[in-house]
């Protein structure tokens, strides 16, 4: 079961494992599912939405 949102602002899960579904190519859509200690979590995505999230983990990345 999911905490709670004032538990999962203080504590946050750890993802475990993450999967991506593409429902149409035009426009680009989808679906990001995120494997948690505390569940399944499953987010629509745009094209939009999964640049930003690259160019995000990039930024993540390049800090190591």
């Amino acid at each position: 079961m999911l905490r709670d949102v004032t538990a999962s602002l203080a504590d946050p899960c750890t993802i475990l494992a993450v999967s991506v579904t593409t429902f149409t190519k035009v426009p680009l859509t989808g679906e990001i599912e995120l494997q948690t200690s505390d569940g399944m979590l499953k987010y629509a995505i745009n094209e939009e939405i999964a640049q930003t999230l690259a160019s995000d983990l990039d930024r993540f990345l390049s800090q190591s």
